[in-house]
């Protein structure tokens, strides 16, 4: 395998084939199909309102804390006594900035959530566009069987026949009739799932435009440029990454715990008709508390953490790898299927049935040639949608979203 240019040439031109299918342009049909979803999706909501809730507490880990004020009145006592709490400096940057990093792995969590349901979605909508390309193919068969089983038929009424071929042209007529209710079984059953994700009224069928055809990407990208594509854009890894971050100034902060903050008042008035202006300052000393299971806790909480991202780095090196075969693998499925090949097929069963028409070609012949354009034309569809798929799985492995959408 032949490797050419840089990874971001395979982004183009994969987007490029979910945008474009033949001689119809479904670029906006696709990406709106998979963007309502996303909007109807409790499970995006959710972690949309989690987010939001993470950015919040972050906001709040950067408040400062309020004074205090205390005014004391008696016979001869008029008091105000006003008080700050001033923090170690280090023990609010740490608390900050690991609240800051925790709602940045909540967005992370988002995008990834995003990304898995428009694999999915993805998916589906390719499988609906493959069943509606079966039930036109098997429709035309259905037609033809019907055609070859009504000609068998009248040549053995009028004598030029035999029994045998007309038990063959019934037996295929089941068949055909067979495959096509499968088909369309399956093209219901997958338009009812896309209606259910899309939140629609039951038996509201959604409407799909374009056609699953092949699209050949001649570039194919090096394992090395897809992991680092992977490593810079998939959520997976940004998530540990800023989890690490986290857990980082977490075990900072309690490490400062032990740092007493600095207390000051100021309390001015008069006590038992004397004026007092007095300046204090008070220190918590931590001598019984010295926070070292606090300190345990988040050390080791810091080193799992490293772990889990040395694993999220090795899964999704694994996980990219796995997805750039399968891809070429696909691909090279793909080729073996030039459109010559299915025109070829195509064109020996028509001139069978033209050649069974004049008296030159044996029934069982006609049906053999039928049945080989159907076979090869139903793996050829299958085909295509193993390698759409394909796609789909690489994009979502390097962190890239359907819709072109990235954040």
């Amino acid at each position: 395998m032949k490797y050419l240019k840089p990874f971001f040439a395979l982004l183009f031109i994969a987007a490029a084939a979910l945008s474009s299918w033949g001689q119809e342009d479904n670029t906006s049909s696709i990406s709106q199909i998979i963007s309502k979803i996303l909007k109807s999706s409790p499970k995006i909501q959710s972690l949309q309102n989690s987010a939001k809730a993470r950015e919040g507490a972050a906001k709040q880990a950067g408040s400062l804390s309020n004074p205090t004020i205390a005014i004391t009145v008696g016979k001869d006592t008029r008091l105000l006594e006003i008080g700050q709490e001033i923090e170690y400096p280090g023990k609010y940057f740490s608390r900050s900035n690991a609240a800051s990093y925790e709602a940045d792995a909540a967005n992370c969590e988002l995008r990834l959530a995003k990304l898995e349901l428009e694999r999915e979605a993805g998916k589906l909508i390719y499988a609906v566009l493959l069943s509606r390309k079966k039930v036109e193919l098997l429709d035309e068969n259905l037609r033809l069987a019907n055609e070859f089983s009504e000609s068998a038929s009248y040549k053995f009424s009028r004598g030029f026949g035999n029994k045998l071929d007309v038990v063959k042209g019934e037996a295929e007529l089941v068949r055909a009739k067979r495959m096509l209710s499968a088909a369309q079984k399956e093209l219901n059953a997958g338009l009812e799932k896309l209606g259910s994700m899309l939140n629609l009224n039951r038996g509201e069928k959604p409407e799909i435009n374009g056609d699953i055809s092949l699209a050949l990407i001649k570039d194919v990208p090096t394992l090395e440029a897809a992991r680092e594509s992977a490593y810079k854009n998939n959520p997976s890894l940004q998530i540990e990454e800023f989890k690490l971050k986290a857990s980082e100034k977490r075990l900072s902060q309690v490490r400062m715990s032990v740092i007493p903050d600095l207390s000051l008042s100021y309390t001015t008035g008069k006590d038992m008709n004397e004026q007092r202006d007095e300046i204090g300052a008070a220190v918590c000393v931590p001598l019984w508390d010295m926070k070292r299971g606090a300190a345990r806790e988040a050390y080791y909480s810091h080193a799992a953490q490293e772990n889990a991202l040395d694993s999220m780095r090795r899964e999704i090196a694994d996980n990219v790898a796995a997805a750039l075969r399968e891809y070429q693998r696909s691909s090279e499925d793909a080729k073996l299927f030039e459109t010559a090949l299915i025109d070829e097929v195509k064109n020996a069963s028509q001139a069978a049935a033209g050649a069974y028409k004049a008296g030159n070609l044996r029934f069982l012949d006609l049906i053999d040639a039928q049945r080989t354009y159907t076979e090869v034309s139903l793996e050829y569809l299958d085909t295509l949608f193993s390698l759409r798929s394909a796609e789909i799985e690489l994009m979502t492995a390097v962190g890239q979203s359907l819709t072109g959408d990235n954040q």
